[in-house]
């Protein structure tokens, strides 16, 4: 079970809350939003910029790396059709 705070995202294992680090030098660990995706990794969405955890670590996106916007509202899945992919709504 995954829950987003203020502090970044934190994981329940069945005993207790365990919190997650997001990759170094972000500015904003407020989680806006958790998307798990459909080959088993977590998106999560920031007002610094979209993350994506692996098995084997971390990948951000922010402006740098094309977004239009740092804070991300939300993320979404087509799975089917010519517009097929993750789509990023930014503020």
């Amino acid at each position: 079970l995954w829950a987003g705070t203020l502090d970044g995202p934190a994981c329940f294992n069945g005993i207790a809350w365990k919190p997650i680090s997001l990759p170094d030098g972000k500015k904003s660990n407020s989680i806006t939003f958790i998307f798990p995706a459909s080959d088993e990794t977590l998106w999560f969405g920031t007002e610094s910029g979209l993350h994506h955890r692996t098995a084997t670590g971390w990948e951000s996106f922010d402006r740098t790396k094309g977004l239009s916007n740092d804070f991300i509202e939300c993320l979404y899945d087509v799975k089917t059709g010519p517009a097929r992919g993750l789509w990023v709504a930014t503020h």
